[in-house]
């Protein structure tokens, strides 16, 4: 049997009369998750999007308990359906709040009048542990109960799954593909589908990939929306088949259609790139807000980085900060590190750095490297917070051990200079090759200079020279300059000051005082380079200008300290 179909149009009414005009737009996002289809999807969605950019959503008075009481005084008459959404309610805080003892009370009502959905939530419970004591023994109890129902696909594919995995029951993957079975050759495509996806993953039964995507197209051309979305999933990044956008494109938007919100987000972003359909941004706009107020936190932070980075949108940072917001408030860590960088940089909000700090912290202690990083870096600069070695060693050493390279770096640095910690140049090298090995520059320039100077190891002028190149190929002025003084020098190879100069000026273009000195002092001094007076006074002063003493004290000497800025 395929997922029931319940007749809850009057409760669908019911609640959205009491919030149609509301002024917050929680109520919106409350109406959309409390229904599976809910009938005035498009309006709320409408709703929210408008109160997003409303000043006063967040003082506005709620209009969702106004539905509770309409609620409450259907279930008291016996209506099932008011009993099993005021259950739903309590259950997860829309209106109200979260209340399971009351919640429990309002499914068993419904569930004793023969709503199998009160006692699969009730199931629920006890399986996930929230709101009551984890079990999977009356997860299974409950289960059994909608079961003796009906056989909605939604109870069969819980219970298969616990008899799979032993779940309150004793292992048998035999006994939960029988029952999925005895369901398919019914006709059920969401059990078809479930079963495919398990098969292609290998979740508790024999992998099979091919046969888990023969099942998954039966029931994608059956129109199992679920199906739909995971053949275009397949599609899409090759899981078990050639990778082909148009087709996942034609498989996404027939889930779509049926209101599936993954589906919705996924084909918003192919409209969004491009790809395996003519891009469209303000198709693929309509698609991702669609499931962004359908609470998908992921959907609402591409929004905001089409408004960030202008992609198909005119760029709008205070548009972007609006959704970034959206999405973070529903736990979208990368969101939450766009809106802290937006704070720091006083773009599309206020400045604000102790919110900045807030934020990069936030994300810092949920796990993300990257902030964690960022954190670190923070106290070792002293920006915009109180400086604190011991603090920014603390994060980029969580950071460093969680793959961040930039991190990584930071550790080597730390530890050649016995920074709150006890020098050590062997595990400051350990720390830069571990940088250099995940590509990053700073961590080979280190590296070079390491077997320049013989830092934690013998000295190694061709092993420098090559993770100076290295280096250099990704960017690193630094590493130009040094490739430039060696070749100057002599170390390691022949001295070649005509060669030097072309690295020096590479590295002077991009601003390395240092090699703007050196390489003034080329020009000056005929090394390598025709003797121009011009050239050298110009370096020279760019180098000043950035505070270089060596270069100041060349102007002065030459007279033309006045020409510094």
């Amino acid at each position: 049997m395929a997922q029931l179909e319940f007749n809850d149009a009057h409760i669908d009414d019911l609640v959205w009369q009491a919030i149609a005009h509301s002024p917050c737009s929680k109520d919106f996002e409350s109406y959309l998750a409390l229904f599976m289809k809910p009938r005035h999807d498009a309006e709320a969605c409408q709703q929210i999007e408008r109160l997003l950019h409303a000043q006063a959503d967040e003082q506005a008075t709620p209009c969702f308990p106004q539905a509770i009481d309409a609620l409450s005084q259907l279930a008291v008459s016996g209506d099932s359906n008011a009993q099993f959404y005021l259950g739903k309610c309590h259950s997860f805080g829309y209106g109200v709040p979260a209340d399971y003892d009351q919640a429990f009370k309002q499914y068993t009502l419904a569930g004793l009048q023969g709503d199998l959905r009160a006692w699969c939530n009730i199931a629920g419970a006890y399986y996930s542990g929230i709101g009551l004591e984890h079990s999977y023994e009356k997860a299974m109890e409950y289960y059994q109960k909608a079961y003796a129902i009906a056989h909605d696909s939604l109870v069969v594919r819980s219970i298969s799954r616990m008899h799979i995995n032993g779940y309150g029951v004793e292992k048998d993957a035999a006994k939960g593909i029988a029952i999925m079975m005895q369901e398919i050759e019914l006709g059920d495509y969401d059990v078809l589908a479930l079963l495919g996806n398990m098969q292609m993953s290998g979740d508790g039964i024999p992998k099979n990939e091919q046969e888990g995507l023969r099942n998954i197209r039966l029931a994608a051309e059956g129109g199992d929306d679920y199906a739909q979305y995971l053949l275009a999933y397949s599609y899409e990044y090759g899981r078990g088949l050639e990778e082909d956008c148009s087709l996942a494109v034609h498989w996404y938007k027939k889930s779509a259609e049926q209101h599936f919100a993954a589906a919705q987000e996924c084909l918003g972003t192919l409209y969004l790139r491009g790809e395996g359909v003519a891009k469209n941004g303000a198709e693929g706009m309509r698609l991702l807000k669609i499931a962004a107020c359908n609470g998908s936190a992921s959907a609402a932070y591409k929004i905001g980085l089409t408004f960030l980075n202008g992609i198909d949108a005119i760029p709008n940072a205070a548009e972007a900060s609006r959704w970034f917001q959206f999405a973070a408030d529903r736990g979208n860590m990368s969101a939450v590190l766009e809106l802290a960088n937006l704070y720091e940089a006083g773009n599309g909000v206020v400045e604000d750095q102790a919110k900045a700090n807030q934020l990069f912290l936030k994300a810092a202690k949920d796990g993300d490297r990257w902030a964690q990083f960022s954190v670190g870096y923070r106290y070792w600069v002293g920006k915009h917070i109180e400086k604190d070695l011991h603090q920014a060693f603390k994060w980029f050493s969580i950071a460093a051990l969680q793959g961040s390279s930039r991190a990584q770096v930071a550790m080597g640095d730390f530890y050649a200079g016995g920074l709150v910690c006890t020098k050590d140049e062997a595990r400051s090298l350990a720390w830069f090759r571990r940088a250099a090995d995940l590509n990053d520059y700073l961590g080979m320039e280190r590296l070079g200079y390491a077997y320049l100077v013989g830092r934690g190891t013998e000295i190694d002028y061709p092993e420098a020279a090559a993770w100076f190149a290295k280096s250099a190929d990704l960017g690193s002025a630094t590493a130009s300059y040094y490739i430039g003084e060696m070749l100057r020098r002599g170390l390691g190879m022949a001295s070649n000051p005509g060669r030097a100069s072309e690295w020096m000026l590479s590295a002077a273009e991009q601003d390395h005082a240092a090699a703007q000195y050196t390489l003034a002092r080329m020009y000056a001094d005929g090394n390598g380079l025709a003797v121009n007076r011009e050239e050298a006074i110009k370096w020279m002063t760019k180098s000043a200008e950035q505070g270089d003493e060596d270069a100041k004290e060349w102007l002065e000497e030459q007279g033309l300290a006045q020409q510094q800025a």
